[in-house]
């Protein structure tokens, strides 16, 4: 087994099988993949944003704020 993407990407490419994979990872183009949408199935995906509390960049410290703010996070 793959333990990321890009090792799954590559077995696949050496014909060790077929990968579901994100969406995003359709840039890796390596020979022999072909990257295939998967229809009338809605994903989901949780993700994390890991910070400094003590963070001193006004960009990342906006970039918190934004996130923080959004409808979709939560925090526990």
């Amino acid at each position: 087994t793959g333990r990321d993407f890009t090792t799954i990407a590559s077995m696949v490419a050496v014909g060790l099988g077929i990968a579901l994979v994100p969406k995003s990872l359709d840039c890796l183009r390596l020979p022999g993949v072909q990257y295939r949408n998967i229809r009338g199935i809605q994903t989901m995906s949780e993700l994390a944003i890991a910070h400094r509390k003590s963070e001193l960049s006004a960009a990342v410290r906006a970039f918190i704020k934004f996130n923080r703010s959004a409808v979709f996070t939560h925090e526990p």
